[in-house]
């Protein structure tokens, strides 16, 4: 998996970057998770992951790469409260375990 990143805008009133990447999964045997994606994002762009929020991830059937959008808080708390509770929710869910 790769991350290019494409656009990167700082938004002073938020207090956050705004990013738009794309993730080419060339070997990854599909679109790989949220979560791994937003890892990956967080260490090529040297943020801690707790304060990464992928917004959006669209893959195009058939494609290998998928093109998506997020937002890079100064800290948690002012993620908290900006972003709605779903995608709070699901950017901050446990590692489910595999069976």
């Amino acid at each position: 998996m790769k991350i290019e990143v494409i656009d990167k805008n700082y938004n002073k009133l938020l207090r956050r970057n705004e990013i738009c990447f794309r993730v080419i999964h060339n070997d990854a045997g599909g679109t790989p998770s949220r979560r791994r994606v937003r890892e990956e994002l967080a260490r090529v762009l040297k943020e801690d992951v707790k304060n990464v929020f992928l917004i959006k991830l669209i893959t195009k059937t058939g494609a290998n790469f998928s093109i998506g959008t997020a937002n890079i808080y100064e800290n948690l708390n002012i993620a908290k409260e900006i972003e709605p509770d779903y995608i709070i929710a699901r950017n901050l869910e446990e590692k489910k375990e595999e069976s």
